[in-house]
């Protein structure tokens, strides 16, 4: 069973905010609890909002071309990944994501 205890905030895992907790994450399939992931706080959420605000400035004047090429690193990852992303024999999913994101790619 595995624990997820952080958040991917600005380029890196950040430890949430104390007065964090955990919550079950549910196969809705089994009822089954398959792990447990962190819950965020307010500053938490805020910490992720800044970071994005931070971030929109430089996206937002990047090229066309710039943005491709981002996204298809980041569909590069998911396909390295898609074993590990997919677990338990959901392959489908995971290749749909991937397709998807590559798909998104074209349009940005």
């Amino acid at each position: 069973m595995k624990t997820i205890g952080s958040f991917h905030i600005n380029g890196a895992w950040a430890t949430p905010a104390a007065g964090s907790t955990l919550a079950d994450v549910i196969n809705p399939a089994t009822e089954q609890c398959i792990g447990h992931v962190a819950m965020g706080t307010a500053e938490d959420a805020d910490r992720a909002v800044a970071a994005a605000q931070a971030a929109l400035s430089a996206w937002s004047q990047s090229s066309r071309e710039e943005r491709i090429a981002l996204l298809e690193r980041v569909v590069d990852q998911y396909r390295l990944r898609l074993a590990d992303i997919a677990g338990n024999g959901r392959e489908f999913g995971a290749v749909g994501l991937a397709e998807f994101l590559e798909w998104k790619t074209v349009c940005a």
